[in-house]
Parts: C-alpha cells; structure tokens; sequence
C-alpha cells in the first residue's frame, strides 16, 4: 500500500532529527507530513491529565479510543496538535509527557489503534513524509523510501538541550533511556528496517542531509516508475507561499465548522507534476471544496470579470488565477493554462463552465481536453455530493449540510499524433462518463 502511496518512510531514535528534516522534506517534495511520535505524546499527555496507571494497558487503550488527534499546521507553516479541538502543542513536549511516553508507546493495544490512525491519514493525503519508530517496520514497510536517521548521543543531547533547555548530562542519560526501552519493547521495537538507507546527522547541516535524502527519493522513483519527472518544479515566493496557504487554512477551517466534507480518492491526486483537477459543478462553493484535495498550490481560470475589481485584482493573481472570457474561445486563456501546466504547475477547470443543476451531467466543453492534450498531462475526475444542498444556484445563503467528494483515477491521455482536434472529443466524451459515474457515486452514498 505505501508503495502506490509515495511515503517517504523516516524513522530514529530522539533527537536524531526526525522533526526537522520531515518537515523540510515535505516542504521540498510538497507532501504532507506526519509527526507520529505527536500523537503517542498526546495519549500519553491524556492519561497524565486523567490520572491513568501507566501500567494499565486497557485503561492506556481506552484513552485513544475516546479522543479525537488532530496534526494540522498554523499559517506560519508550523505543526499544531490538537486533542478533542484543544490545542496541545506546547504540553505534550514538557519533561513529564517526555517520561511518560516510553510506557504509552509500547502498550501494544495503543500502538495498534495509532497504526491504524497512521494509515488512514496516509491514504485520505495520497502518501506523505511520515517521522518515528516504527514507520518502515510496521505502518509502512513497502514505503517508497526507507531512511533511518541516527546520531551520536551526545549531538543528540546538544540538540535537545538548545531546543528545549536543561543539562547535557542529564539529557543525555534520559536519551540512553528512551534508547533502551525503545529498542527492547515487545510492541514494536525501534530498529533499522530492511532495505532502510541509514544516515548519520552527526556534523550535518539540515541541507545535507535532505540533498541525501532527495536523491535516494528521486532513485526510487526512477527504479519504479511513480512519475517521470518531465515538468519543472514550480517555485512560489515567500508572498505567494504565505497567501495561499492562509486562504486554504481559512477555508478548511470554514468547512470543518459548517459544511463537513469527506474525502474518498486523495491517493488519486499526484503528489508532484502538473495535472487538470476536472470536477462536476453545482455550487459556487465547489472551488474552496475542491481545493483542499492537495496543499499544492492550484491555479484556477475564473470569469474575467472577477479582474475588473482592482481591489481584489493583487489577492487573485497570488492564488494563481486565469482569467477567462466566457462563451468565447479564449485562445489567451487557453494558452496560459497551458503554460502554466508546462510550468510544472496543476490547474482546476470546471468541465462544465458554468454551474449546472441536476443529477445529469451534460455535454462538456472540449477545453479541458484541448489543453490536456496540449500540455501532456493526465485529467483527474472529480464527482461531489452535496453540495448543491449548501449553496444551490439561485440560493442567497448557505445552509450546513454534509458533503462527499469523490476523486477517481487519472484518464490516461489517449495517442494525439498530429491533429489534437480529432482527439480531443474522445477524451471529452472519456471524461463526462468518469464524472458522471463519480457524481453518482458521491450522490448516493452521501444520501446513505
């Protein structure tokens, strides 16, 4: 499963710089990251607050099984871990949670039902960058790489000990410890995987070791084929990094509160490289929905008469907007998108153009396939239930109501030889049958 999911796999004892470097990692391979040892440290935090026996392997279970562990990120970019919607981010790194964590993660009960957590998490992002003991042993021992980072014990205190204070010594006898009970528990025990490619950090800069990294990454993906990387990686600034992952904060955070959504398919969304985000439409809220199928940056074509406010004008060219003119055959637009695709960057086009209403998908502008067809790049279907319930065309205000969105699998581009415009009706046709399917899909289990 890890394999088809490209998890880049990071285990290691503390300290040995799991955090920073998949952080890094995922920012450079634009991949999700998970911090496991977080949510280990939040059960332990729980059963600290509740006053639950340590020893108690039942009681220490029933713990992850009553709370909600959320890993999201704040607008700077950093890890947020909330329990139950309470922000813990601070409290699980204090010296009792740290002694207590040893004996929380190697109740095996505990372990299972966080592997589980793990996996799921890893299927609704299409892979990621996974950091702790047990990523390339256990959750996902057919990861696409395997890394196993390591220190002396020493280096590994003098992090610690900057980080988050204390003395040398003591940190590095508290660090043999972690070591000790890590790699002896029966639940799982710390060790190198196989085929897991050690590196040592001792002397490294973040930089070196994530060069090291990247290219075992870039190997593997060679030697299986997951992509072929043919299209340049595109490189936002800091303004545009910033922006447009606040406005995806903001909009996740608005959808958590009234319109739940649910995500089937996110495996389906390519992690790297440029691709055509084609959904169904019937809402005017189906663009926030569809953007949070991926933290990538999308670009998206909208009417042109968006640009016509000069105030917004500065705010819709950062998030990567197209204008386009409608019921014309805007060769510009068309062009750009193209561009963009060849850039390295993904695109959102609604097949459709404007919203429609109904159960029927009609007839599709053949747009989406031209510039398909055009830049070489695969065309992701996308079928969403619900949402004509939040905010149907002619409605004023939205109402809170639960949505599904369903991603099918890339359409293959079929051979274009010389002539895309012979070619082009056929993947047309293609793609209204994968949307009409997945629009049913999502319809009828979003009514279950």
């Amino acid at each position: 499963m890890g394999r088809s999911l490209r998890v880049i796999a990071i285990d290691g004892p503390a300290g040995s710089g799991k955090s920073t470097i998949a952080k890094a990692l995922s920012q450079r391979l634009h991949l999700e990251h998970l911090d496991t040892g977080a949510m280990y440290r939040s059960v332990a935090l729980i059963c600290l607050q509740r006053g639950v026996d340590l020893v108690d392997v039942g009681a220490m279970a029933a713990v992850v099984e009553s709370v909600d562990i959320s890993l999201g990120t704040d607008l700077l970019g950093a890890q947020r871990v909330t329990v139950d919607g309470v922000d813990v981010t601070s409290e699980i790194r204090t010296p009792g949670v740290d002694v207590a964590v040893g004996a929380v993660a190697s109740a095996a009960p505990v372990r299972a039902a966080l592997v589980a957590q793990q996996r799921k998490w890893a299927v609704e992002h299409g892979g990621g960058v996974l950091e702790g003991r047990d990523i390339a042993t256990v959750v996902f021992p057919d990861a696409l790489v395997k890394v196993y980072l390591t220190a002396t014990v020493a280096e590994r205190a003098r992090r610690r000990t900057e980080q988050l204070g204390g003395e040398v010594q003591a940190v590095a006898a508290d660090i043999e410890r972690r070591d000790h009970v890590d790699s002896t528990r029966t639940a799982d025990p710390l060790q190198v995987a196989d085929g897991a490619s050690i590196v040592d950090t001792t002397g490294l800069s973040v930089n070196e070791v994530l060069d090291q990294i990247e290219k075992l990454v870039f190997a593997a993906e060679a030697a299986t084929a997951v992509i072929a990387p043919q299209f340049p990686t595109p490189v936002l600034n800091r303004r545009e990094r910033f922006v447009y992952r606040a406005v995806q904060v903001f909009v996740r955070t608005l959808l958590r509160t009234y319109v739940p959504t649910t995500y089937v398919g996110l495996e389906n969304v390519p992690s790297t490289g440029p691709f055509i985000l084609a959904p169904v439409h019937r809402s005017v809220i189906d663009f926030m929905i569809v953007g949070l199928v991926t933290k990538r940056r999308m670009r998206y074509v909208g009417k042109d008469s968006v640009w016509e406010a000069k105030w917004f004008v500065p705010m819709a060219n950062t998030l990567g907007g197209i204008p386009v003119s409608r019921g014309t055959t805007d060769r510009d637009s068309m062009n750009r998108c193209v561009e963009a695709l060849k850039s390295g960057e993904p695109l959102v086009l609604f097949p459709e153009g404007k919203r429609k209403s109904g159960p029927i998908v009609e007839d599709l502008f053949d747009g989406v396939a031209y510039i398909a067809l055009k830049a070489g790049v695969p065309i992701i279907p996308v079928g969403i239930g619900g949402s004509d319930r939040v905010l149907p065309l002619g409605a004023k205000l939205p109402r809170r109501r639960r949505v599904l969105v369903k991603v099918g699998a890339p359409i293959e581009l079929p051979p274009v030889g010389k002539s895309v415009r012979k070619v082009a009706p056929q993947l047309t046709s293609t793609l209204r049958d994968r949307i009409q399917g997945l629009y049913d899909e999502a319809q009828r289990e979003f009514q279950r």
